[in-house]
């Protein structure tokens, strides 16, 4: 690989530089290619010192300290490269750790898109570090892979809403899906950042208690705790109906947190998944929280892969349960995420699936004409519905990397609309 030949190769051959085993310490190699640029390409070293690296705020972090010291002796102790300093390596591990874009691209190997393993990365895109961070952004990003064996990255930057003349372009540094308390949290340890954008600034995250949980008086009903000042990462959460003086901390938040994260986490058939799911969402979060509708994405993706594999009869339930909580999910979503963004093409595709899975296991019990004419008049809707779903899914999805699950959502969508059609044909309807 050329970038490996110029620039550590040499520097490894003359050196007797110990192997790298472990993912994280690629990072040491990021940062001495990085360096390398100050003599083999100016140009791109000029555009490395001229973006932000928080050396201020990182100086001031033990970890981030420590970890600028170990790289700097590998750079000095290791390489034994001398030209450059520790205030040079500063600035460039603090770009790298703000500024990097992470992607586990599916390696795309020749132009007809076959795709072999992924290929984990970690880039950096001058053009794309400097949109600024937002909690409620107007755009997104996909990151695509170059066909061959020695692939070169590109970034695309998409418009996820319309963004008026002179609005600031944003994006997320962190995944919107989250509640404050878990973005915020990322931004001040990962991005060095304190965000007060208007979805951190609102306790209930526009209305939609993303992040809400239930109060722990027993004898309320109807509260949810939510935390006094939102901007402030130790403030106590209180129930929101004022039923009572009783506080709670933000290390107990946390706490319920890893708790539900990890009992999400443990196998499940999607039977005993979902009933774990309503526990949750009935005595502990509140319906809209955050976890509940991650919960709720990941119960879509385990019905979907069970769907097709049982006898229509059953699907019928199956493919209700898909529409039930893509409608939930989307709910909440257009309010705190709106827009075309990854999320909402992926919630698109599941009510689509659902949808046309009900529609058809309804035909395939059709006994005589009568039971056609009236499943006829009540998948009609459905069948327009999904052909609306399917344009919106499809335009979101298509801009993801080859080889991904969701570019691959995405271009089977575009073999639905010929195939709901003739459905549509056949039962004479019109579009």
């Amino acid at each position: 690989m050329p970038d490996h030949a110029n620039y550590e190769c040499k520097i490894f051959a003359e050196s007797p530089v110990n192997p790298v085993v472990n993912p994280p310490e690629y990072e040491k190699i990021k940062i001495l290619r990085i360096l390398l640029l100050k003599e083999k390409c100016p140009e791109k070293w000029e555009l490395i010192r001229s973006l932000e690296s928080r050396e201020t705020i990182r100086r001031q972090n033990f970890c981030a300290v420590t970890t600028d010291i170990a790289l700097y002796k590998f750079i000095k102790q290791e390489c034994h490269l001398t030209q450059f300093d520790f205030d040079e390596l500063h600035h460039v591990a603090g770009v790298s750790s703000i500024h990097s874009f992470p992607t586990n691209c599916p390696d795309v190997s020749d132009s007809s898109n076959h795709v072999s393993a992924a290929r984990y990365a970690s880039l950096l895109f001058y053009n794309a570090s400097l949109l600024a961070h937002d909690c409620f952004p107007n755009t997104r990003y996909a990151i695509h892979a170059s066909p061959g064996k020695n692939s070169s990255y590109s970034i695309s930057v998409i418009a996820t809403r319309n963004i008026e003349e002179g609005e600031p372009v944003t994006t997320s540094y962190v995944d919107p899906t989250l509640g404050t308390f878990e973005r915020r949290e990322i931004l001040r340890e990962r991005y060095y950042i304190t965000c007060s954008c208007k979805r951190c600034s609102d306790a209930s995250e526009f209305g939609t208690f993303f992040s809400a949980i239930k109060c722990k008086n027993l004898d309320c009903h109807t509260g949810y705790l939510l935390p006094v000042f939102p901007l402030d990462p130790n403030s106590e959460w209180r129930c929101n109906k004022n039923c009572c003086e009783m506080s709670t901390s933000p290390a107990w938040i946390a706490s319920l947190i890893q708790e539900v994260r990890s009992q999400a986490s443990i196998s499940h058939s999607w039977e005993t998944f979902d009933d774990m799911l309503e526990k949750y969402r009935t005595t502990v979060l509140h319906r809209n929280h955050y976890l509940v509708v991650e919960m709720q994405a990941e119960l879509l993706k385990m019905i979907e892969k069970f769907l097709h594999k049982v006898e229509s009869t059953q699907q019928i339930p199956l493919a209700k349960k898909m529409v039930e909580l893509s409608r939930s999910c989307l709910a909440v979503m257009d309010v705190v995420y709106p827009g075309c963004n990854t999320f909402r093409g992926r919630l698109l595709y599941y009510l689509h699936e659902g949808l046309l899975a009900l529609c058809s296991s309804r035909v395939n019990e059709c006994a005589d004409k009568t039971d056609q004419e009236i499943v006829r008049k009540s998948c009609k809707k459905y069948f327009v519905e999904s052909l609306e779903i399917i344009r919106e899914a499809r335009e979101i999805l298509i801009f993801e990397a080859v080889g991904t699950v969701d570019w691959k959502n995405g271009t089977m969508l575009s073999t639905e609309s010929p195939r709901i059609k003739s459905l549509m044909a056949f039962f004479s309807f019109k579009n």
